[in-house]
């Protein structure tokens, strides 16, 4: 590890725990549109039970399954992130046993 600068343990623990409050957010919006989508799925099966559907409510529907999926990928790509810090973390605490 020449030339490289190792950071502290201090500041590897404070970019985990700003990333994990970030990870707390996500999954609170991931929630609140499952919710969303879960509350347009029952209005879809009024609609079909009805024999009332109206392209307004598919059209919200695909926004709704739009919006979970990007909010996944960022649950995806936070969680990578936390995993990456923990990795070095490992090697930071690695480095402070020897």
């Amino acid at each position: 590890m020449t030339g490289q600068h190792a950071r502290s343990l201090e500041a590897i623990l404070q970019d985990r725990l700003r990333l994990t409050q970030d990870i707390a957010a996500a999954n609170r919006e991931h929630l609140r549109l499952v919710q969303i989508a879960r509350g347009l799925e029952v209005l879809a099966l009024k609609e079909d039970r009805d024999g009332e559907a109206t392209a307004a409510l598919g059209a919200d529907q695909e926004t709704s399954h739009r919006a979970l999926d990007d909010s996944l990928e960022t649950l995806n790509r936070l969680d990578a992130m936390l995993a990456g810090l923990d990795d070095e973390l490992a090697r930071a605490m690695k480095g402070q046993t020897r």
